[in-house]
């Protein structure tokens, strides 16, 4: 089973290009990275727990207006005291954003902090969605991860696929697509990893790039173009014979898809060491 990455950085498209990628004539299955790592903090998990745990102190409204009617002190150091009820009250995801996201110092620590408790819980979601993917036979499925590179899940993968756009098309759709001004836009976008280190990570280990800079019918052939490289067959519409016959012999012979995946995590950890022994100036 072919593995395909699909990464970007916020207000690139890769929500789009994920829609086309599971639109006919590809209609590919879809793992949604954003979605998983929604049901990894949903009340009653461990990461829900830890998350409050870790900036309940520091976050007023984490756990929306209604909790906040408990934010006096317990008189214990100065601890604000938790509703009775928090372990079932979710989130709030754009009070915990205006927490992590920025270049500050509390800002990059928290945002530290929360991915190491995110990370690993997407991690094994995401691992039992591409068991179940490889059991029910597809033969390729597409992993929609915005922080492929930023959470090292990119070694995993047996194809990455970035959407870039330039920044200045990024803040502008970020604007328009948010609101707010431009300096808050400026302020999201400078805390991620930025687009042209995403593209140079990929072309390290000979993925596709998908320029986005254009319309939709723009984004339809860069799509084409990039499945091509990777064995889409543009005439038949569909997967070449290549990536047909290695899809059936994994599902048929299970050591060998070990072996495959194996060869592939080899291939992309050995990507990232050559990527990160270099010398990179900063780029976007």
């Amino acid at each position: 089973m072919k593995i395909i990455a699909l990464t970007g950085s916020i207000a690139t498209g890769k929500s789009t290009t994920a829609a086309l990628l599971t639109s006919p004539p590809y209609s590919l299955p879809l793992i949604d990275a954003d979605l998983l790592a929604r049901e990894a903090v949903l009340p009653g998990t461990s990461a829900h727990a830890k998350i409050v745990s870790s900036f309940w102190d520091t976050t007023p409204g984490l756990l929306g207006q209604g909790a906040e009617e408990s934010n006096a002190s317990d008189g214990q150091g100065g601890r604000r005291r938790l509703p009775d009820r928090w372990k079932s009250m979710e989130l709030d995801r754009k009070v915990l954003g205006r927490r992590v996201f920025g270049n500050e110092d509390a800002q990059v620590q928290a945002r530290r902090v929360l991915n190491g408790i995110v990370h690993p819980a997407v991690r094994r979601l995401m691992g039992w969605r591409v068991l179940r993917s490889y059991l029910r036979g597809e033969q390729v499925v597409v992993v929609d991860v915005p922080l492929l590179f930023e959470a090292g899940l990119d070694v995993w993968a047996g194809e990455v696929v970035v959407v870039a756009v330039r920044r200045e098309t990024q803040v502008r759709r970020l604007v328009d697509r948010d609101g707010g001004g431009e300096e808050d836009a400026w302020r999201r976008v400078g805390s991620q990893m930025g687009v042209l280190e995403k593209v140079g990570r990929t072309r390290e280990r000979r993925g596709g790039v998908v320029q986005n800079d254009g319309g939709r019918e723009e984004l339809k052939e860069e799509v084409k173009r990039v499945l091509g490289d990777m064995g889409w067959d543009r005439e038949r519409r569909g997967w070449g014979w290549g990536v047909r016959v290695w899809g059936w012999a994994c599902w048929a012979c299970p050591p060998l898809m070990v072996g495959v995946a194996g060869w592939c995590v080899w291939k992309g950890w050995r990507a990232r060491r050559r990527w990160d022994a270099q010398d990179h100036g900063k780029g976007d």
